[in-house]
């Protein structure tokens, strides 16, 4: 069965149609061709039969010769050689076998061959005992093309209604493809704006019911960022006053790590901010992947990043690139931090297209590869900022990721590391 809606509904009306068809034209096989074309042939046959028979008596008195060539159209003569005709047409072949099989049957011991056709008339020859007879009759006589009317008739009209079938389902089918371009489009954080509702009332309460979904999940992203904002503001507020105390304490032994603590706090609420700001919405649009998987290699140094690219040339996704920049700035900054070099690989497969960001540090340890996406969570204990971030980097990454409809996961590098595996739909 075919997978998508329109060819399904199309074979729905078409099989019935096509049954319809071949029933009635086997109908009328049966009894037209059984029937109208066994009486012509037997006819002609009839006549055939007479006139060699009497040939072989030694001909028909002057009288019944006369009376026979104003009541039947068959013509014999004796013939000196084969005459020149072509063979029958190729809608007359069947009529012509049957006539054969008829003659084979009234003639059994005259042997007999169709010759072929010449104009509208069919040449049989017979090898009498008295020589060879040409008889010619036209090919009317024992073709009958009211076979083929019927089938040009029922085929053009078969042909008609899936036309018109085709034609109604594709517009009723156009308004589904279209809510669901909107919906996939909106699982990648694109907005391709209000649907226009059209088609049956069940597809129109189905785009009605999205827009409404669509606007909530919108309000609440909104409402969620705005509550961050008055978060980092109210918190802000304490740690610089905790700031200004600390610096009036004077000298202490633990001045200087209150200051890292309220560092660390500052840092970790501007990481969570960053994290929230990720999720509005950027405007998307046609982005060479290649060219911005460079330039994103080119703002670190130039022997620590190396791209290659399997794609075979400039290659446009729709694509919000800032976020996506860093989205790859993240991982590239994890990978230089635990290694030296990163390698950047492009591949694209059926759906989607690979970005391989390997590093030559000391690798994930396979029990917690799930847990470097977790927000705030860090593979090194430490409490140093110099030896990592607040770890929200890769959660981040992830996130701007999946709201492009791909995802992050991570594998075991050629070199020993750790391999960041980005997958963007195509």
């Amino acid at each position: 069965m075919p997978r998508d809606l329109f060819r399904r509904s199309l074979l729905m009306v078409a099989l019935p149609i096509l049954l319809l068809f071949a029933i009635a034209t086997w109908f009328f096989f049966d009894r037209h061709w059984d029937t109208v074309q066994r009486r012509l042939i037997s006819s002609a046959t009839g006549e055939l039969a007479f006139l060699v028979r009497a040939y072989e008596a030694g001909g028909l008195p002057a009288d019944v010769a006369i009376l026979l060539e104003r009541t039947t159209e068959v013509r014999c003569a004796p013939a000196a050689k084969p005459p020149n005709a072509s063979e029958p047409e190729l809608w007359s072949q069947f009529s012509v076998t049957a006539l054969d099989q008829a003659i084979a049957r009234s003639l059994p011991r005259v042997p007999h061959r169709t010759v072929g056709q010449f104009g509208t008339d069919l040449h049989v020859l017979f090898d009498t005992a008295r020589g060879p007879l040409d008889c010619r009759l036209p090919l009317k006589r024992v073709a009958t093309t009211t076979t083929f009317v019927f089938l040009a008739w029922v085929l053009g009209t078969a042909l008609f209604v899936l036309g018109l079938s085709a034609f109604f389902l594709w517009k009723q089918v156009v308004p589904i493809r279209r809510l669901a371009g909107a919906m996939d489009a909106f699982g990648k954080g694109e907005d391709l704006g209000a649907i226009q509702e059209r088609g049956a009332d069940e597809i129109r309460r189905a785009a009605r019911a999205f827009e409404r979904m669509k606007a909530r999940i919108q309000r609440q992203v909104r409402r969620r960022t705005e509550m961050l904002a008055a978060i980092s503001h109210d918190l802000r507020t304490p740690l610089s006053r905790m700031r200004i105390e600390v610096e009036m304490l004077g000298d202490s032994t633990d001045k200087e790590g209150l200051r890292q603590d309220i560092a660390d706090m500052e840092r970790m609420i501007q990481g969570y901010l960053d994290f929230a700001r990720d999720q509005v919405a950027e405007p998307t649009g046609a982005i060479d992947i290649v060219a911005l998987v460079r330039s994103v290699a080119e703002t670190f140094r130039y022997d620590q990043v190396a791209v290659t690219s399997d794609l075979g040339g400039p290659l446009q996704l729709r694509l919000r690139p800032e976020a996506l920049r860093r989205a790859l700035v993240n991982v590239i900054g994890n990978g230089l931090r635990h290694g030296k070099h990163c390698w950047i690989s492009l591949v694209k497969t059926a759906d989607f297209v690979l970005i391989m960001i390997d590093d030559d540090g000391p690798g994930i340890p396979e029990n917690r590869r799930t847990d470097v996406f977790r927000p705030f969570v860090r593979l090194d204990e430490s409490r140093n900022s110099a030896t990592g971030g607040v770890g929200l980097g890769l959660t981040i990454a992830r996130d701007i990721a999946l709201t492009h409809g791909g995802d992050i996961v991570v594998d075991t590098a050629p070199s020993g590391g750790a391999r960041f595996i980005l997958s963007l739909p195509l």
